[in-house]
């Protein structure tokens, strides 16, 4: 009870004092939540500048050539219709690790050794007419023992014809 009375003394001959220990209070706050979101590289939900689905060539990385459709963390919700035979590029981007999962493979499948660029997560071809989905879960990356504790979700329904 006297340690009460002390501080409550030396505030009251310091009145200047109470805003700056709320300032200083702010501040380390903010240090901490600035230092859990570095760690993660990014708190966002989605990308703000990530590119719609379109057709665009593929970098020479890719080992590939011809066109292709690219799909990104901006086309998650949305419908894709491939025709047999077409091909498109996941690149959901290097921020995240990120687990694929197609639900019907028959369908559509990933193709198998195809080096695609950073942060792209495969190439994948339309097998035969049918409609899946594809869905991703994107984990922070975490070298030490002080993980973020968020994951991202990334789901589109695929339409073959």
């Amino acid at each position: 009870m006297a340690d009460k009375q002390r501080t409550q003394a030396a505030l009251d001959r310091h009145p200047a004092s109470r805003p700056i220990a709320a300032g200083i209070a702010l501040t380390l706050g903010l240090l901490v939540v600035a230092g859990c979101v570095g760690a993660g590289s990014s708190i966002a939900a989605r990308p703000t500048q990530a590119t719609p689905a379109t057709t665009s060539p593929v970098a020479s990385q890719a080992g590939a050539t011809a066109g292709v459709l690219v799909v990104t963390a901006a086309d998650d919700g949305t419908v894709l219709h491939l025709a047999v035979g077409q091909q498109f590029l996941l690149n959901l981007g290097p921020a995240m690790d990120w687990t694929v999962t197609v639900a019907d493979q028959q369908i559509v499948q990933r193709v198998i050794g195809v080096l695609v660029i950073r942060g792209a997560q495969g190439i994948y071809e339309a097998r035969t007419a049918g409609s899946t989905s594809l869905s991703a879960v994107g984990s922070p990356p975490c070298a030490s023992g002080m993980c973020p504790l968020y994951r991202l979700g990334f789901r589109v329904t695929i339409t073959v014809s």
